[in-house]
């Protein structure tokens, strides 16, 4: 279990303060807490405040030994005497809570709110880092200690895992309505169905072929280091030079020509569903599969598409046949496709050429290749001649469709193995005393023979964690990728951690903290991508996603009423039960529509967390507040050189367009300076640093709130009221998506 999950919703007016009744809870679920299941159900689990019970406030950033360390709960309730180390709520309510924002908090601003709400926690934080880094200057811990966070870098870690979940959320609001989105994460067997249909029309060929292939030692060389003759091999000079034009020759440059038989869509938007662009194809005889693109967060998450046709069809035909068709009234505009697809080699750092890593990968990479391989086995299901009760006429449909799709009877990766076997016998490799140059030589021949059929076979990248079901898709993705010598790559120096060593030293000494090398955190991501997919049972809070059991307990807890030590009634029936666990069985048993909907939610939210190629946050993308998507759309980035300019060259700010960008600049410096001060009135310095909390005012900030108007009336630009924009390059998230397997 990570020690990070999503920041739950909580309300404003939640008390920091314990009830005797609320122990110190465990470190799980969204909010990092697990629900105690001796809890008040009745009082503290209501349907507004549930929140701020199952999830105190003050405990969400602490660590497991600092809770072992506070004093027992002082007696009484919240409006009596108050635990020493929790802060007065007047001082405590100066700055906003982190999981009320939408924008990020810096290291800065985050160690401040900390330090002012959890003073003696701060203090023993900074007193174990001193205890931490004396052991290492005198010898007794080892100086990779000091690699992982400390103290208030820990904290801000943690915080900035449970912001991004957060920001994912965001996503998924954003996008769970639209087709593209419910046909790669949906749960129903419709979706999962339609699924299966494209995957097995996209691979079960190719391998096929490729065993076919193996067998007459067509692959026997395959060999993925990096090395100039093999990009000058690779490359189609004329092709590349059709391609580039004018572009100045790349030595990493790919060409992949196009297919025969292909037609190109232009445009898919993504609301379209798939089945009704495959009935525009299927108009025409001989149309075998559609592969579509990635959504395009540039061109607002629309796509291409590639239409393949049986040898013989005159594609061009074809495309005067069904060109300008419409669905839901968008117009399609197609052509035949003539187009190679140009991309730039990838090349992994050096690091992935040392032993270790190659043992490593050639393992996961076999375990992906029987992952990805396990949707695509022949099996025979049940034949039924009516839709399942509760089943829709078209998800019955879409399953016939996906049971006929031809699968596969024999495992390619098992070809793979005997391959392998064979190459290692031949080079004297298959023996246990092996020296480190022949283990290397083992690892590396074995590493690539399933990175091969990965990528020519199951059209999936290893490195990249791409898994697609077309070639299309994946060349569009990644065309190459190789692992680089180690003399690319220079040596990089121990980095520092600069925020964190002025949080944490005083000004008259600087410490050097050593950081993990950009090898070793692109190590941490290819294994945390390629657990995601490999696992039978991934953590899903260490993606972003939300543990369905927390996320139960959650849904289930105001349904439940505490009356006595030992007595739990459902509210929805009213029956009794010794304890909540039994009544959150009955309700999950007996009244499941009250929560089916919301545990559905999550499971397709932990989908879309999972899948490796999901669309990315940007620093722009707003995080969800209590699960609900952002109030107003994401602010630029804050330019100090458009207010600069404001002030010292004014013919720039009568430009057409700049009283816009200016607008919103200032509007960013707004915001920066309420969330840092949260409203506070009463003093300068961040939250009013220095006034008591009985001078201290608060209030909630509101974006669109302006300053008065001048001395000598209203701008008359202002009467019209303001101006709604929307930045059409603002993403919702960028990147990647998709759960192609």
């Amino acid at each position: 279990m990570s020690g990070y999950s999503s920041l739950p919703a909580r309300p404003v007016e939640a008390s920091p303060i314990r009830s005797p009744e609320r122990p110190l809870p465990d470190e799980r679920g969204r909010g990092g807490y697990d629900v105690p299941p001796h809890r008040d159900y009745e009082r503290g689990y209501d349907s507004d405040r549930h929140y701020a019970v199952s999830r105190d406030y003050d405990e969400r950033w602490q660590d497991d030994y600092e809770r072992k360390r506070r004093r027992s709960p002082s007696p009484g309730y919240p409006h009596q005497r108050q635990r020493r180390r929790s802060p007065s709520p007047g001082r405590y309510n100066q700055l906003p809570d982190p999981a009320s924002l939408e924008t990020v908090l810096t290291f800065k601003q985050f160690a401040e709110w900390f330090r002012v709400s959890h003073p003696q926690t701060a203090k023993d934080d900074d007193e174990d880092l001193r205890c931490i880094r004396g052991d290492v200057d005198s010898g007794v811990l080892p100086k990779s200690v000091l690699v992982e966070k400390h103290g208030m870098a820990k904290r801000y870690e943690r915080y900035k895992k449970e912001y991004y979940s957060r920001q994912l959320f965001a996503l998924y609001l954003t996008h769970r309505d639209d087709a593209w989105f419910q046909e790669r994460y949906g749960q129903t067997e419709e979706a999962a169905a339609l699924r299966r249909r494209v995957n097995r029309q996209g691979r079960v060929p190719g391998v096929e072929q490729y065993i076919a292939e193996l067998r007459d030692g067509k692959w026997d060389d395959a060999n993925y280091d990096h090395s100039e003759d093999k990009l000058q091999a690779q490359d189609d000079p004329e092709a590349l030079d059709r391609a580039l034009g004018d572009e100045p020759h790349d030595p990493l440059r790919m060409v992949v020509p196009p297919r025969p038989g292909q037609v190109f869509v232009k445009t898919v938007p993504p609301n379209t569903k798939r089945k009704d662009l495959e009935g525009i194809f299927a108009k025409a005889s001989g149309f075998q599969w559609l592969a579509l693109s990635e959504p395009s967060m540039k061109r607002s998450f629309h796509r291409v598409g590639w239409a393949q046709y049986e040898e013989g069809v005159k594609v061009e035909e074809v495309v005067d046949t069904i060109d300008g068709s419409k669905v839901d009234n968008f117009i399609f505009h197609m052509g035949v496709n003539a187009s190679a697809i140009v991309g730039r080699i990838r090349l992994t750092p050096a690091i992935a050429t040392t032993l270790s890593r190659l043992e490593t990968d050639a393992e996961r990479a076999r375990e992906l290749a029987l992952k990805l391989e396990d949707g695509l086995m022949e099996t025979d299901p049940p034949q039924a001649d009516q839709p399942a009760e509760g089943e829709s006429g078209d998800a019955a449909e879409e399953q016939d469709k996906g049971d006929k799709a031809r699968g596969l009877h024999e495992r390619g990766s098992d070809v793979v193995a005997d391959v392998v076997t064979r190459l290692l016998a031949q080079q004297n490799l298959d023996g246990d005393e092996l020296d480190e140059e022949q283990r290397v030589r083992k690892a590396k021949i074995t590493l690539d023979q399933y990175m091969s059929y990965l990528r020519n076979a199951l059209n999936s990248c290893y490195y990249c964690v791409v898994p697609t079901a077309f070639p299309e898709e994946l060349q569009r993705k990644c065309v190459q990728h190789l692992r680089a010598p180690e003399e690319a790559s220079a040596p990089e120096e121990s980095g520092r951690d600069v925020e964190e060593t002025a949080a944490r030293e005083a000004p008259s000494k600087r410490y050097t903290y050593p950081s993990k090398s950009s090898e070793e955190r692109w190590v941490e991501n290819l294994d945390l991508k390629v657990r995601g997919v490999i696992d039978e049972d991934p953590d899903v809070v260490e993606y972003g996603g939300r543990d369905i059991e927390d996320e139960t307990r959650r849904l289930l807890a105001p349904y439940i009423k505490q009356e006595e030590a030992d007595k739990y009634r459902c509210k929805e029936c009213g029956k009794l039960f010794r304890a909540p666990e039994f009544v959150m069985k009955h309700i999950i048993s007996k009244h499941s529509v009250a929560v089916k909907d919301k545990l559905d939610e999550a499971h397709v939210f932990n989908a879309f967390a999972l899948d490796p190629q999901h669309l990315q946050p940007t620093s722009t993308t707003l995080a969800a507040v209590d699960d609900q998507l952002p109030s107003r759309p994401a602010l630029p980035a804050f330019n100090p050189a458009v207010a600069s300019q404001a002030m010292f060259n004014p013919a720039a700010a009568s430009q057409p367009g700049f009283n816009m960008a200016m607008q919103q600049q200032m509007m960013m410096m707004m915001h920066m300076q309420m969330m840092m001060h949260g409203g506070n009135s009463g003093g300068a310095g961040p939250a009013g640093a220095g006034a008591s909390p009985a001078k201290g005012r608060t209030r909630d900030f509101d974006a669109s709130e302006l300053p008065p108007a001048p001395p000598g009336g209203e701008d008359p630009r202002a009467r019209k009221g303001p101006i709604s924009y929307r930045d059409l390059d603002e993403p919702s998230g960028a990147g990647d998506g998709g759960l192609p397997y």
